[in-house]
């Protein structure tokens, strides 16, 4: 879990990490064995700006293979992005965690709607969530 103020760059490692993951490369000190499928489900930010942050890392990391990469913003979705801190909201995502060996949630408080954000027990479901 990445946490710090607004602005600081947590959506840049997020996406540095995930993209990392995906081509089997390398971010900071983490190196990734093998390319593994990524989800990456972003509450707030328009597609464009994901895109454009992604075309900015990828000279670092210039094997990735697009299928490795998957995006979700709300942007591009016909209704909002399901609530995850629900069981239905989880199952909704389905279709895409399945595919996932890893699952980027950017950010949690947008994604994550249902309970109280700093009681833990409203992170129960959030926590146990099986994908796939």
């Amino acid at each position: 879990m990445l946490t710090a103020y607004r602005g600081t760059g947590k959506t840049w490692a997020a996406l540095s990490i995930a993209t990392a993951v995906a081509t089997g490369g390398q971010f900071l000190t983490f190196e990734a064995p093998a390319p593994k499928r990524v989800l990456y489900i972003d509450g707030e930010m328009p597609a464009t700006q994901l895109q454009d942050r992604i075309r900015r890392i990828l000279p670092l990391m210039p094997d990735l293979d697009p299928n490795f990469l998957e995006i979700i913003t709300p942007d591009l979705q016909e209704r909002a992005l399901p609530d995850i801190s629900t069981l239905t909201g989880q199952i909704e995502l389905d279709d895409w965690t399945h595919r996932a060996d890893l699952i980027v949630v950017d950010n949690l408080s947008s994604l994550a709607r249902t309970g109280t954000e700093n009681e833990a027990e409203s992170w129960t479901a959030v926590a146990t969530w099986r994908c796939g």
